[in-house]
């Protein structure tokens, strides 16, 4: 969660308000916009101002914003929930040979929301979560529920091979 503070102005007192990125919010995102977020999202390119502003109303937790608080947040305060979207929210690192995700289809939050029931992953509160890690965790359980690799029988005996080796070095024997 973040939480911004809008400065007292001669119309408005001032205000706490918070945000969340999590996947409710893409969810509510796209149910307005009827586009996929991580499309707009997701890439490297500039985001039209209006769009975001759109998105930073969606991730709105305060029950009761102040009124015109949008128009009251600051370029700094902008970049601040942009770096807050970015951020990784998780300790879990992945190696780079890893599987990817569950899959390699365009993603939308309905397509989050079937890997969660398919993961048996429940709503509560992993919607409410910030979304970063919300993937880390379908990614997670994409892994886990892959079966292992078969090993080439080649790559096997090599490894057992190094393996007697080092144990003939370690214990100084020849067999």
């Amino acid at each position: 969660m973040l939480e911004l503070l809008l400065p007292e102005t001669d119309e408005f007192p001032m205000a706490f308000v918070q945000f969340e990125h999590s996947l409710l919010s893409v969810s509510k995102w796209e149910f307005i916009h009827e586009k996929k977020f991580f499309d707009i999202f997701g890439g490297t390119g500039t985001i039209p101002k209006e769009i975001f502003v759109t998105y930073i109303d969606a991730m709105l937790l305060s029950e009761d914003p102040p009124a015109g608080y949008l128009s009251r947040i600051s370029d700094e305060q902008i970049e601040a929930l942009n770096q807050y979207m970015i951020k990784p929210a998780t300790a879990t690192t992945f190696s780079d040979d890893s599987e990817k995700g569950p899959t390699s289809q365009s993603m939308t939050s309905e397509l989050l929301y079937y890997w969660l029931a398919h993961f048996r992953i429940p709503f509560q509160p992993t919607e409410t979560w910030h979304l970063n890690r919300v993937l880390t965790l379908v990614r997670i359980a994409g892994i886990q529920n892959t079966p292992p690799k078969k090993v080439d029988k080649r790559r096997m005996a090599q490894n057992y091979r190094n393996l007697n080796e080092q144990r003939r070095q370690s214990m100084g024997t020849n067999g």
